[in-house]
């Protein structure tokens, strides 16, 4: 079925959008394609973007994170279409990836093309994918795929532990998730997913505290340890998977793994010495 809108609807209708949608896992998973018509990017959503993040440069390029907040709203529209199996509320997002062929010029209009990807069953629960075009002067220069799970008790108790520990040479860079920029974040995107919100409303959902969003990490990277990298070139793809919550007030450490030369590099987040949270993988011109 294809979703074709000029414009959508305003936060507050679709938080009612959102609220209303009932959960019936027996309903076949459906083919659902979104076509957003041209409209002109939110310079004050960036600007805002920007500052809770603490980007540094003047300049005017799009960061690339930035694409899955542009993104955002079209996302929590289809996926919370009466079609869809399952509610919004607990969906785990646990992972992205973004490809950019130019950068989105802020002062033309963009068009988005997006659909929903096949469900695939996992030990434990079900994930699926949302994919997204960027469309300016009638060409593709940015898509993205965001990897959503809907978390089911494993079938299987075998534990799932990363053998490798952090190469502690590699440690460039600390921060905190904090609750003011997870809430920041949330207004921002609309994405006010209880995990997110309050501890008791994460533990609804069997979390012992609030989760910080997998996209705050990979933003407070982007605009504080990056430009550490010395590169001449842009990133094209980018490549980031949420390997376990972020509970807020958590100190988080930044692990890079990059040749000199090397037109890739590769980041780890951690917390203290084993437990990993977030890698990625970044490819440069």
């Amino acid at each position: 079925m294809e979703l074709n809108i000029s414009q959508l609807p305003s936060t507050l209708e679709l938080y009612w959008r959102i609220f209303q949608k009932s959960e019936n896992p027996e309903k076949p998973w459906p083919a659902l394609d979104l076509e957003l018509n041209p409209f002109q990017l939110d310079s004050g959503q960036l600007n805002k973007y920007l500052r809770i993040f603490n980007f540094s440069s003047p300049e005017q390029k799009v960061p690339l994170p930035f694409i899955y907040v542009l993104l955002q709203r079209a996302q929590l529209f289809m996926m919370s279409d009466s079609q869809m199996p399952f509610k919004l509320m607990g969906l785990l997002h646990i992972g992205q990836r973004f490809e950019q062929s130019a950068p989105i010029n802020p002062s033309l209009p963009l068009a988005v093309s997006m659909r929903l990807g096949p469900l695939q069953p996992q030990d434990n629960g079900e994930k699926f994918s949302t994919f997204a075009d960027i469309i300016q002067n009638d060409t593709t220069i940015a898509s993205s795929e965001s990897f959503f799970l809907k978390r089911r008790p494993k079938r299987n108790k075998k534990i799932d532990r990363d053998i490798r520990l952090p190469n502690e040479a590699g440690i460039t860079g600390s921060w905190h998730a904090e609750r003011s920029v997870v809430k920041q974040y949330a207004a921002l995107t609309g994405d006010r997913n209880p995990i997110h919100m309050f501890d008791w409303s994460a533990k609804l959902f069997g979390y012992p505290k609030a989760i910080a969003h997998g996209m705050c990490q990979v933003s407070h990277f982007w605009a504080r340890e990056l430009p550490k990298v010395q590169r001449r070139s842009d990133v094209v793809t980018a490549d980031f998977s949420f390997k376990k919550p972020v509970f807020i007030g958590t100190e988080l450490r930044l692990e890079l793994l990059h040749a000199q030369q090397s037109p890739t590099l590769e980041l780890a987040v951690w917390s203290g010495n084993t437990d990993l949270h977030l890698t990625g993988q970044l490819e440069f011109h």
